[in-house]
Formats: C-alpha cells, sequence, structure tokens
C-alpha cells in the first residue's frame, strides 16, 4: 500500500512548491522564516534585501495538517469532523497573543508551537484527491451558470444555491465588487503551496512584530479599513451593504492591513523569483503592482507618465495576455481587485495606492529586515499606522 502515499504529495509544476515539500519531508514539517523566505523570494532578491542578515527570521514555522489543530483537540472535536469543517480552508495560524493562551485549555509547550505554527489543508487542496474534488466544483459551478442563461431565476436561486454549498461563498451575482471573486475560484485548483504557506507565514511575522512592537505598527487594527468603509458607507449606504452582502462580508476581510499586506508580499514574491529584485521606491511599488494586473488610478499612471517620461501599462502581445491572466486568475490579485473595487467614495483608490499600500509594503520590507523599508516609500519611520483617508 505504498502507492497511497502519493495522495499527500503536492500536485504542483512549480520547482518552489517542490523545494518547501522536501524541505518540510526531511526536517518533521519544520522549516525556518529564512529558508522559507529564500524559497519565495529566490537567493537573489532574499539576500539583496538584507533577509540573511535579520537574524529574527531563524526562529521555526511549523506547518502541520489542520486536523493537527490543539484548539479542537480541547473542545473535543474529532480530527476527520474537524478537517471536513475546515474543507474549504486552504490554510490559518492564529493571531492570538502569546500571553493570552489560556494554561487551562492547553500545556505551555503546545501554546509555544501553536503560535509558531501555520495549519494546512494539505490533504483536500495540495492531493489528488483534492484536485479531483476542486474540478468538481467548478465544473458543477459553470454548467449551473451556463443553465441559468436558459432557465431565468428559477435556475439562478438553484445555482446561488449550490454555488454557496460548495464553495462557502454567495458571490457569483455579479454585484459590484463581489463581480471580482468568481474568477478566484479558477486559480485555487493549482495554488501554490508555498503561497498558501507563506501567506500564512507573514501573518505569523505580523503577529510577532505586534506583540514585540518591534515596529510599533498592529496590522489588525485597520486604520484605514474603517475610515475608508465609513466614507463608502456614507455616499452610498445601499451600495455599501450590497456589496457587503454579496460577498458575505469578505470586502472587509480583504480590506483589512494584515490581509493586503500578505497578499502584497506574495504578489511581489513571484515577480522577484523572476527578476531578482523587490521594489525599492514607490514609484518601483506601483509599476510592479501594475505589471501584476492590479487596476492603477488615473491619476496616478499620469503622475508616472510625466515623472518618468514613458508609456507603460498598455503593453499588447504576451506581456498584456499575463498581465489580463495574472489579474483575473491570480488569488491574490483578484482579493485585492475586490478591496479596491469596493472604495466608491471620491479618492479612496488614489490613497489606498498613494498611501496605505506603500505604508504596508513598507512595513513588509522591515520584517524582512530592511530597516529603511516605510522610509523607502516616503512613509516616516514614527507612523504606527496606516495612514487614513481624509
Amino acid at each position: 500500500m505504498k502507492w497511497l502515499r502519493f495522495l499527500g504529495y503536492p500536485v504542483s509544476f512549480r520547482g518552489r512548491d517542490w523545494a518547501l515539500y522536501k524541505k518540510l519531508a526531511r526536517n518533521d514539517n519544520d522549516i525556518t522564516s529564512a529558508e522559507l523566505l529564500k524559497i519565495e523570494l529566490g537567493e537573489a532578491a532574499f539576500r539583496e534585501i538584507g533577509a540573511d542578515r535579520n537574524e529574527k527570521l531563524n526562529s521555526p514555522v511549523h506547518v502541520l495538517g489542520i486536523y493537527k489543530n490543539p484548539h479542537m483537540k480541547y473542545l473535543h472535536i474529532n480530527p476527520l469532523f474537524n478537517t471536513l469543517l475546515s474543507g474549504m480552508t486552504v490554510a490559518f495560524m492564529r493571531s492570538t497573543p502569546r500571553d493570552k493562551y489560556s494554561p487551562h485549555k492547553m500545556s505551555d509547550a503546545v501554546a509555544e508551537r501553536d503560535y509558531n505554527t501555520v495549519y494546512l489543508n494539505r490533504a483536500l487542496v495540495f492531493s489528488p484527491l483534492g484536485q479531483v474534488m476542486w474540478a468538481s466544483t467548478l465544473y458543477g459551478w459553470v454548467a449551473n451558470l451556463a443553465r441559468t442563461a436558459v432557465a431565468g431565476v428559477r435556475t439562478l436561486a438553484k445555482a446561488a444555491a449550490e454555488h454557496y454549498m460548495l464553495t462557502g461563498f454567495a458571490t457569483g451575482m455579479g454585484i459590484s465588487s463581489a463581480r471580482s471573486m468568481w474568477p478566484r475560484y479558477l486559480g485555487l485548483p493549482v495554488v501554490s503551496m508555498t503561497d498558501a504557506v507563506g501567506h500564512e507565514h507573514i501573518h505569523l511575522l505580523q503577529k510577532k512584530d505586534r506583540d514585540t512592537k518591534a515596529s510599533g505598527f498592529n496590522p489588525w487594527a485597520g486604520t484605514f479599513k474603517k475610515k475608508a468603509l465609513a466614507a463608502v458607507a456614507a455616499q452610498n449606504p445601499i451600495g455599501a451593504k450590497l456589496d457587503t452582502y454579496a460577498s458575505l462580508g469578505f470586502i472587509r476581510y480583504f480590506m483589512g492591513d494584515h490581509e493586503v499586506e500578505a497578499r502584497l508580499h506574495t504578489i511581489l514574491a513571484r515577480q522577484a523569483r523572476q527578476t531578482g529584485h523587490l521594489p525599492k521606491t514607490r514609484d518601483e511599488l506601483w509599476l510592479a503592482l501594475d505589471a501584476a494586473g492590479l487596476p492603477m488610478p488615473d491619476a496616478i499612471r499620469d503622475e508616472l507618465r510625466e515623472r518618468l517620461q514613458r508609456d507603460f501599462g498598455e503593453a499588447g502581445g504576451l506581456t498584456g495576455l499575463k498581465r489580463i491572466a495574472q489579474r483575473y486568475f491570480s488569488p491574490d490579485v483578484s482579493e485585492l481587485r475586490i478591496a479596491q473595487n469596493a472604495l466608491r467614495a471620491p479618492g479612496l483608490k488614489e490613497a489606498f495606492w498613494r498611501e496605505t499600500m506603500p505604508y504596508l509594503y513598507g512595513h513588509l520590507l522591515e520584517m524582512y529586515g530592511r530597516g529603511t523599508g516605510r522610509a523607502d516609500m516616503g512613509i516616516p519611520q514614527s507612523a504606527t499606522a496606516t495612514p487614513a483617508p481624509a
């Protein structure tokens, strides 16, 4: 029955996924932050940004199956049932501060391990079994959508209900910002194992940075999100509610500082592996995000054209096709588009590009090991929150 082990292998054509898989297999599912970032960013960008000199990155990261979540054991939830409950979760980590763990729930050793753990849905998402399940889900969704065009409202309700049961999201209705969510599922069957672990790893770094007050920034405070949502609701309260309901609240989720920062990491790490570089100025950040397929506000595009004295962003041929593919089939780009599309009050999209994302990327650089990260983006080092829109 040795062949059964292949059911747990990642189905991936990506070298980075196999590099991570082999590293975890050799080290009892442990890897250091530095080793993980080197796989994600590539050797050249990893060294260029100073991550190789950041001793904080030598700490271990445990990558365990979702069924090993110790909180479920405390609640006496069966491991198999817990895995089924988490069936639509690719990976997660716990953002609880270390001093908030209850000694009544778990021992100090278990709590310490949990604090540094990424829980990965390896069985259902990255195995051949998971690929078949996702393909079946996608086929059912597309088939229902096709029937909707013929059968009218009654089939539409049925398709929406089935879509909700299969994916956990009640979108696909095409309402405002939620229209950007459906392409996200097209990329899930081939989601990168490294991207999933790396995304949650950034949350681990954010948590440790918050708890040690190293940068003074708390990504979970959500300064920009609170002000932006209030501005949108004040201008168009009905539209704001439709956006929220149509996405089951995921617009608010994707707009959180901690989630935007993690998605910036995944998007820019993909480029860094190809180029050997990460953006070091705000202009470079803007160009990188534009190349990734994130729609750039016209005011910023005009400013860049004037300053750089050249055209950009309207590439054709293979470059243009690549940008379109990333915009519609990269989960991280699609999710940032969802957040950006919801910023419908005047000036919010521009503030998101001009202030919020540069701040978060600068903070990301600092967690990598580049101490001048926020300053490189034109943000004072003393700023301890993402700039709120005026």
